[in-house]
């Protein structure tokens, strides 16, 4: 069992809230899609100036923790020395400033709207990337002449498990694309698992780093030399999960860019949708409409879209839309472009707001039906949808291992 070591806890904490404290500059609730976007380039952008003072930051309170232990153990220990990292390590790297590592296990993803998930997985990608990227180059620089101090190995620990909650992030932001649009995004669906591929083998190199370090750690904790093997070890590890990072960065700007021309295809075709039937009576309309209502609330009664359901309410669209347009009754006709608001919401995934869309057309059409049409009253027409495969999506394990 590995031993906690404090100056490690010190110097982990300060990175962690250096990544937290630029993730509350965003909103609690449901976050501005370009507002997302335009923090992770301008992230990117100036990112070495940033990390740099946070790991400054992390080093000097790591510093500071040892000496004071130290001199409150000198009456005790008459030859203790205080040793203070006095180097900072300079590193080029991407920063993400709008994810919360910490806060992944109460992110309600379900809130987002497809285009907000990629953003946000684009983020915890670029920040995974960047972290892995960054404890590879201080594990190299620590290794370069072949042995490993007492203060290397703790701060590599503290690149490393930064690495491992990073990684975690972006896992959970992907497990979420999965659950909620994997099905709907049928053209990028092997970009996606590749990005999962990629993933699991960090996670993994990452766990390996995590287990050579604790290795290490016991090792010169008893007074031991270090093995060559484990030091070699250690090294080419990192190389590896530097070498996955940089891939993993390439493969989500490629998806990123894939998934934008895939949503913009799937509108315009839902849009350009032609009615199947066209309907001569206000009261013939207002039954489209209803149809079209109900195919929407089941669409998203388990907060998931696929093709079908999609294909489903845009062509129930297009009908109740081309008959509310044809009557002579002007709020029929002005409800025939909010049902075409509906559809594009549907076909971007944007569950949450299709939502509302309907609840406020429903609102509109408990009104209209009790118009007088000089006919007899609308009924709601009962719907039967065709059954939808769920594909399931085979995904790699992901390495539960952990020092």
């Amino acid at each position: 069992m590995k031993q906690s070591n404090p100056f490690v806890y010190v110097l982990f904490i300060v990175l962690l809230l250096g990544m937290s404290l630029t993730a509350c500059r965003g909103t609690a609730g449901t976050p501005d899609t370009q507002a997302t976007v335009d923090a992770a380039v301008a992230a990117t952008a100036n990112a070495d100036q940033s990390v740099q003072a946070t790991i400054a930051a992390a080093v000097e309170a790591t510093g500071a923790a040892q000496a004071a232990v130290l001199a409150d153990g000198a009456s005790e220990t008459a030859s203790a020395t205080p040793v203070v990292i006095s180097q900072t390590i300079a590193i080029t790297t991407v920063q993400t400033t709008t994810v919360d590592t910490t806060a992944t296990e109460t992110q309600d993803y379900t809130a987002l709207s497809e285009e907000e998930l990629v953003a946000l997985i684009e983020q915890t990608v670029a920040q995974a990337a960047a972290a892995t990227t960054q404890s590879s180059t201080v594990t190299s620089e620590a290794t370069a002449d072949d042995t490993v101090t007492p203060e290397e190995a703790q701060t590599v620990e503290v690149y490393v498990n930064t690495a491992e909650a990073s990684v975690d992030a972006a896992t959970a932001a992907l497990d979420a694309y999965y659950e909620l649009y994997y099905a709907l995004a049928v053209e990028t669906q092997a970009e996606i698992e590749e990005l999962n591929q990629s993933l699991a083998a960090i996670s993994e190199s990452v766990d390996d780093m995590s287990e050579s370090l604790a290795e290490i750690d016991e090792t010169l904790s008893a007074g031991l030399v270090l093995a060559e093997d484990t030091i070699t070890n250690l090294e080419e590890t990192a190389q590896a999960a530097g070498d996955q990072a940089n891939q993993l960065q390439q493969q989500a700007q490629t998806w990123q860019a894939d998934y934008q021309a895939q949503v913009e295809t799937r509108v315009r075709s839902a849009l350009d949708t032609l009615p199947t039937q066209l309907v001569d009576s206000p009261q013939a309309a207002l039954q489209d409409t209803f149809a079209f209502l109900q195919s929407g609330q089941q669409a998203l009664a388990d907060r998931q879209l696929t093709p079908n359901e999609v294909a489903t309410v845009a062509q129930l669209g297009a009908n109740a839309s081309a008959g509310l347009a044809a009557q002579d009754q002007a709020q029929l006709q002005a409800l025939s472009s909010s049902i075409m608001t509906i559809t594009e919401q549907f076909t971007r995934g944007n569950i949450s707001q299709a939502g509302v869309s309907l609840d406020q057309l429903n609102g509109s059409l408990g009104s209209i039906s009790q118009l007088d049409f000089s006919t007899r009253p609308v009924e709601r027409p009962a719907i039967d949808r065709p059954e939808v495969d769920r594909p399931a999506a085979d995904r790699p394990e992901r390495s539960t291992k952990r020092p």
